[in-house]
């Protein structure tokens, strides 16, 4: 890691696709930033999607501070 080395993690989840006891697919996507190799903090956004009406829903988003 250099001196002053920023970077980026990205993730992407997705559970329940479409069961038939659910109305639709949740997911989750969020980013870890770091820097000089240490993480500073996670940012999450947790959505849902109707499979009927395409509609998407926020249920939270959150920024953790790491360090």
């Amino acid at each position: 890691m250099a001196v002053n080395d920023f970077g980026v993690g990205v993730h992407v989840a997705i559970r329940n696709m479409y069961p038939t006891n659910s109305i639709g697919t949740e997911g989750f996507i969020g980013a870890t930033f770091y820097k000089n190799g240490q993480s500073l903090f996670l940012t999450s956004l947790n959505t849902r999607i109707n499979k009927n009406t395409m509609a998407t829903r926020i249920n939270n988003f959150k920024t953790i501070i790491l360090n």
